[in-house]
């Protein structure tokens, strides 16, 4: 039975120095920390600018789409936060 991936609610997310959304999420029993590109975030999920504000209320918003594209770069067993851009919204649709 194929266990839910959700984003962690126990690891807040937060903007990174790089102007980034990292986010953890749970798949089965282990977890990965994402980070999603404040550029993605600007033309893909409405957030109105590079403001720490207007990019955790645009993730807010949109992080059920955000935690679909999350899905389709699982399997690395890397440690570092995974990356994702504009490319990745792009490829999926959004």
């Amino acid at each position: 039975m194929a266990k839910a991936t959700y984003i962690d609610e126990g690891f807040r997310p937060g903007v990174t120095k790089r102007a980034t959304v990292a986010f953890r999420v749970i798949f089965d029993d282990r977890h990965q920390v994402f980070e999603v590109s404040a550029e993605a975030l600007q033309e893909y999920c409405d957030a109105p600018s590079d403001d720490r504000e207007d990019l955790l209320a645009a993730f807010e918003d949109a992080r059920f789409e955000i935690l679909e594209i999350a899905e389709t770069k699982v399997g690395s067993s890397d440690t570092n936060p995974i990356l994702l851009t504009m490319a990745d919204f792009k490829k999926a649709g959004h």
